[in-house]
């Protein structure tokens, strides 16, 4: 495997991450990460890492022709004879490399799988396999003459040091409690008959699954389900009548593990096959954790309960969470370190509201409990994080984005991380870094319900309601029926969708009178009809005061309406002792913009603890610089407040 120096422009970060995440994952050694574009502080750094890299790869684009520092180091590359050339959007590289054949991918923009991967890695291995320049200095260098210990010291040495290494490594490691020779699963595709709409269906879900290529590496591998060596799993598919069943069955006595009814409207084939085969690639990876436990599979009975657990919850809404939790506790009563068992117990557990100012310490307790024994199991498991940030108080958003911060830096690619920091980065009004972890974990995962319906909202809260629109009809697509999609539509239909179409839904007409006011409303927002529904809310806060969850509840109505003044009252009229840090999660949506563009905003910021964030990180929300019609400077008039 290749030492690789990855030289890029830091506009183009978004699309060197995932070429050098997969590059990673084709066992190369990656060097790019500190690569910021400029700075004398790093040209040493630099020029090492180029000097030691056996291959340099360069993304030519726009903006990295025009950049000195890329063209220093693709020319170092070059001059060795060890430059592979990638183009992005068709750019044409700078004179001086135009001899270099680039491998373009196109207009891609760092979503999915890297384009032309294979190309990329067949062009890593001819550099290596061709005999290149060496760096300077180390052709002319002079051999000295050997003084100092023999040959004999030296391998003493090195033999000490190696066994130093060595039993550090085993005391790490610990393989006398698991084995670390896990053997990749292997996986046939077939129909369940002999059917032309089975058959078409099987090599649908097999070409899906197998550009799926980046999700399913080091998890399970393809084979030919005419080969006469044994699979580890079958998966069989059968399509009738635009109805599918897909079935996980064991390669060794095909017994049944996991099975899945589809349906789709005659018209929709297209959309049932991209379903039933992203809901295969999401079981596999579920059926690779349970295969490939330190290299000890589970029990059958065991690995049955956890495909149902593992498969179901990125489709399940909140109503869902207690039966899931309830089969992943079985399967760690029977596993007790099973490593995805936990995280995702962790991450249902930290859905509640469990912070010490929640309503729920029960679970609260539970989930203490359960970090505990994780801690002991696997401190640097990255739900660790994702469950502690939920135990802060609500207001702790420095030491919550710092747990969530350190846990993707050290497992970038850990989609569990990367939604809840897009969680927690919307609350202290960073959208429109909300939406790139958002959009960072969908292009991860393309198969999780849950990651695309978050995307979906945090497009929306961000504004960009047309790219939410999109993302909706995609979820509704592919997704259709799953708990999880269902409750997005109700939310996304609620805020930003036809008021009209609510009137016919169960959760509508249930509800109570002002919020069916609410909805009527929206139909027909005259001045009549908004002061009518004012009216009764404020009757409600006259009758039993107003609360810090009145505040967050009925702000996107006020705002909606542009009744701003009333959400003022509100704040106004809360008990000074209440904690108004829930607002947080509404303070930054589309229909507060105008709430914002009043200074007193800064004053609700600081009660919420908003203030003292953007002051110690250094880190201001979005609005302050991003609206045109902004009419006060953020940082001034919170200098007003101290």
């Amino acid at each position: 495997m290749a030492s690789v120096f990855l030289s890029y422009d830091r506009d183009d970060a978004a699309r060197a991450r995932p070429v050098a995440a997969a590059l990673e994952r084709a066992g190369h050694s990656v060097w790019w990460d500190k690569h910021i574009g400029g700075g004398s502080q790093y040209a040493k750094e630099i020029e090492q890492a180029l000097n030691t890299a056996d291959v340099v790869v360069v993304l030519w684009s726009s903006s990295s022709v025009e950049s000195p520092w890329v063209r220093d180091e693709a020319g170092s590359g070059r001059d060795r004879g060890r430059l592979v050339p990638l183009s992005l959007e068709c750019t044409a590289p700078p004179l001086g490399f135009r001899q270099f054949q680039s491998i373009d991918l196109g207009a891609w923009k760092g979503r999915g799988r890297v384009p032309r991967l294979p190309e990329i890695l067949s062009a890593i291995e001819r550099q290596l396999k061709e005999p290149g320049i060496p760096a300077p200095g180390e052709a002319t260098a002079v051999k000295p003459r050997r003084v100092g210990p023999s040959l004999n010291t030296w391998v003493l040495i090195a033999i000490g040091i190696g066994m130093f290494f060595v039993i550090v490594g085993l005391l790490i490691g610990r393989p006398w409690e698991r084995s670390t020779s896990a053997r990749i699963p292997s996986v046939a595709v077939a129909g369940t008959d002999s059917s032309p709409a089975s058959q078409a269906l099987a090599q649908a879900v097999s070409s899906k699954l197998t550009s799926l290529g980046d999700l399913a590496s080091g998890k399970w591998q393809l084979v030919d389900a005419a080969d006469r060596a044994q699979p580890d799993l079958i998966l069989q598919a059968a399509d009738a009548n635009s109805k599918a069943t897909l079935s996980l069955l064991s390669g060794k006595g095909h017994s049944a593990l996991w099975s899945r009814d589809f349906e789709a409207a005659a018209s929709a084939t297209a959309a049932l096959q991209e379903q039933v085969s992203l809901t295969a690639g999401r079981v596999l990876g579920c059926a690779a954790e349970g295969l490939n436990r330190g290299g000890k599979p589970l029990r059958q009975s065991t690995l049955k309960l956890y495909l149902t657990a593992c498969s179901q919850l990125p489709e399940a809404d909140s109503a869902s969470y207690p039966s899931i939790a309830q089969g992943l506790r079985q399967v760690i009563n029977d596993v007790p370190a099973l490593r995805p068992a936990w995280s995702k117990l962790l991450l249902i557990e930290s859905q509640g509201d469990v912070g010490p100012d929640g309503s729920d310490p029960s679970q609260r307790r539970a989930l203490e409990r359960d970090i505990e024994k994780v801690s002991q199991l696997d401190g640097k498991l990255p739900e660790l994080a994702v469950a502690r940030a939920a135990l802060l108080p609500r207001r702790s958003y420095v030491a919550a984005l710092k747990l969530l911060d350190d846990a993707h830096a050290t497992s970038p690619e850990n989609t569990n991380v990367l939604a809840a920091r897009s969680q927690e980065l919307l609350v202290v009004g960073r959208v429109s870094d909300a939406v790139a972890d958002a959009a960072q974990a969908v292009a991860l995962d393309p198969t999780s319900p849950d990651l695309l319906a978050n995307y979906v909202l945090m497009l929306a809260y961000a504004g960009r309601v047309e790219a939410a629109k999109e993302q909706m009809q995609r979820a509704r697509k592919l997704w259709s029926g799953t708990p999880r999609v269902r409750e997005l539509q109700y939310g996304f239909q609620l805020r930003f969708g036809d008021p009209k179409d609510l009137l016919q839904m169960d959760e509508v007409k249930q509800a109570p009178p002002a919020f069916q006011l609410y909805v009527r409303t929206r139909i027909n927002p005259s001045p009549a009809n908004i002061d009518r529904f004012v009216a009764m809310l404020r009757q409600i806060h006259a009758r039993r005061g107003v609360t810090a969850g009145d505040v967050a509840g009925h702000a996107q109505a006020y705002g909606e309406f542009h009744r701003e003044e009333e959400i003022y009252r509100m704040i106004a009229e809360v008990p000074p002792k209440e904690d108004i840090s829930l607002f947080s999660d509404v303070a930054f949506r589309p229909a507060l913009r105008r709430f914002r563009q009043d200074p007193r905003f800064m004053a609700v910021a600081k009660r919420m603890g908003l203030l003292d964030y953007w002051e110690k990180s250094g880190k201001w929300p979005d609005f302050c610089f991003t609206d045109p019609d902004q009419p006060y400077d953020c940082k001034k008039e919170a200098a007003k407040l101290k």
